[in-house]
């Protein structure tokens, strides 16, 4: 079972899971409507919310009582039907076909989706591939009057919804006048999400987290404290990876300061070989956009571009955005500031991408990118 804010974190988490697996995937997958053309100048994959429908075995769930020791009515549950559409980079459509297959095999061997993704959702979404046939086609692309393309549908679900309307106060525990009671329940750190997430070892991530207000008593990585540097303006951490094998996961936890002293749950990442190009998390969360950005890393000497899209999703085409290196060494890259304030600038056609949390990846001669990094740009 799937719990979900709204169907946007559905489409956001999925469209996330496509994008970790790199290649295209990185940049060329979004949610939303299917291109107009069927021919796209550019590779591309459309995730396209068709309908919802409820399910069947939780159309009579009996109310339930909630924390606050309320009767609340079951919350909504749905499966949704996607289509993935896919595009190639020319006329021949063997890139889309390509594009196409990919996405089958990935469902096929993880068609359980464990959450949060991209730090949404909360348990396992499931996604089925639905048979199609002739009459089903007609019904998808008849009413949106589009020609056809590659595509897939699959059911996702079960998906609950949280209910939008906000807890009462429960009765108090005592009658009014008596001895009243005052708790204060913290709740444990946790580790919101760590970027890049994939790194190799001596290099450098950025840890986001939710502490309930407490101090941050020491970050560990496989066990191990290691010094950190807070983000100033977030939550957020910097701390360098400790040499490790390649290949193999290795956990992140924090501790919060005495009191309470409480324990995070362990998150695993994945570590790449040393010799895998990779970009450090940046020190700083925000810089100036007529400033040059340097990115120190590893393997970075054949990086050609960089790319730039919203942390928060990219619906539109204009979205995600190339910016010039300009330069390259195996140990670091550098974007200059002209660069920068074209690119987040507001051009027609195009929204300002000024001051907001942006993922950047690098393009490497061979077609790979590295894992994502946060930056912000500021005026």
């Amino acid at each position: 079972m799937a719990t979900y804010g709204g169907l946007q974190e559905m489409a956001q988490s999925i469209t996330a899971f496509l994008r970790a697996h790199g290649g295209a995937f990185t940049t060329a997958t979004n949610y939303g409507a299917p291109l107009e053309s069927p021919v796209s100048s550019t590779e591309a994959v459309r995730v396209t919310l068709l309908w919802v429908t409820p399910q069947p075995t939780h159309r009579n769930d009996a109310p339930f009582r909630n924390l606050a020791g309320q009767l609340e009515p079951p919350p909504l549950t749905l499966s949704a039907y996607l289509m993935f559409t896919t595009y190639g980079g020319d006329v021949d459509p063997a890139t889309a076909y390509q594009l196409l297959g990919r996405i089958l095999r990935i469902f096929h061997e993880e068609p359980v989706l464990q959450l949060p993704i991209d730090g949404v959702g909360e348990g396992e979404l499931t996604l089925t591939l639905v048979p199609t046939a002739a009459d089903l086609m007609e019904k998808v692309f008849s009413p949106i009057q589009l020609k056809h393309r590659p595509f897939a549908i699959y059911e996702a679900g079960p998906i609950q919804l949280r209910p939008e309307r906000a807890l009462e106060p429960s009765a108090p525990p005592v009658r009014p006048g008596g001895i009243g009671l005052e708790v204060t329940v913290r709740p444990p750190p946790a580790i919101v999400r760590v970027t890049p997430g994939r790194q190799a070892p001596g290099r450098a991530v950025r840890v986001d987290l939710a502490l309930g207000g407490a101090a941050l008593d020491q970050l560990t990585i496989g066990g191990a404290p290691v010094p950190t540097a807070a983000l100033a303006g977030t939550s957020a951490v910097r701390a360098v990876l400790p040499a490790a094998a390649p290949g193999a996961g290795i956990p992140l936890a924090v501790r919060t300061a005495a009191p309470p002293g409480l324990w995070s749950a362990a998150v695993h990442l994945t570590l790449l070989p040393a010799s895998a190009a990779t970009v450090d998390a940046p020190a700083v969360d925000a810089t100036s956009m007529a400033s040059p950005l340097t990115l120190t890393g590893a393997g970075l000497a054949d990086a050609t571009a960089a790319m730039i899209w919203p942390d928060a999703g990219a619906p539109g085409d204009g979205d995600v955005r190339e910016l010039a290196l300009a330069s390259a060494t195996p140990g670091a890259v550098t974007i200059g500031g002209a660069a920068i304030a074209a690119a987040v600038t507001a051009a027609p056609g195009q929204r300002s991408l000024v001051g907001v949390p942006l993922r950047l990846v690098l393009r490497c001669a061979t077609g790979a990118f590295t894992p994502y990094v946060l930056v912000r740009f500021v005026p």
